[in-house]
């Protein structure tokens, strides 16, 4: 009903045992609307990124917008920070 967000730590968990070898895209989002993130969000998402590496995902997708165009700037930052925890992106 909100179009898609973050699933729960629990699901994650579940999902990634389940796969086994079947790559999981796990979607970083932290809210339904729109996709323009403030700071706050951001970290959240950064803090997202994290877990879901620590969980032992290898793929997750995201994307960010800022006055109806691609938010170069938070995306580079999630997608460097995806590089550094050995997360493949792909553009949400």
């Amino acid at each position: 009903d909100l179009g898609g967000i973050t699933p729960d730590t629990r699901t994650v968990i579940d999902t990634l045992t389940v796969a086994g070898n079947i790559p999981v895209v796990v979607m970083v989002r932290p809210r339904g609307g729109d996709f323009a993130y403030d700071n706050t969000e951001l970290n959240q998402m950064l803090e997202t990124l994290q877990i879901i590496a620590d969980l032992g995902g290898q793929c997750v997708t995201f994307g960010v917008v800022r006055n109806g165009t691609l938010d170069m700037d938070m995306m580079s930052t999630l997608i460097e920070t995806a590089n550094t925890l050995n997360l493949h992106v792909v553009m949400h």
